[in-house]
């Protein structure tokens, strides 16, 4: 990105400088850029995706959720219940902290940008 003194902006790839400009290429045309007109150059560094961050926390908060549940769950069971404590603590962990990393992924996607470094004329 070219940010001119007269505080626009250029997208394009640099493919070339000389002592006084700076020729950029956008959409299949060259354009020469007069140094003195142009106020800084960021590069980018690539897009950021933040989806295994929110997968990660998606599924920490929805496995101790799940779990929690399931524990509150069966300490409503009788004598009669087919399940032990642990099988269920351990089916609301797996269920709720799945669902957890699923949503939590996708809100990560969603929060996904792209970085810049400011590049020396």
């Amino acid at each position: 990105m070219i940010r001119r003194s007269r505080n626009d902006s250029l997208f394009g790839r640099v493919t070339s400088v000389t002592s006084d400009s700076l020729i950029l290429a956008a959409y299949g045309r060259r354009t020469a850029l007069a140094k003195r007109d142009i106020d800084h150059v960021d590069i980018s560094k690539g897009h950021k995706s933040y989806i295994q961050t929110g997968a990660l926390v998606g599924l920490t908060a929805g496995a101790m959720g799940g779990g929690i549940a399931g524990a509150v769950n069966h300490s409503n069971c009788d004598s009669n219940c087919f399940t032990s404590a642990a099988g269920d603590i351990l089916t609301g962990a797996l269920i709720v902290g799945v669902a957890g990393a699923v949503v939590g992924g996708a809100i990560g996607a969603l929060l996904a940008h792209e970085g810049w470094q400011r590049a020396a004329l």
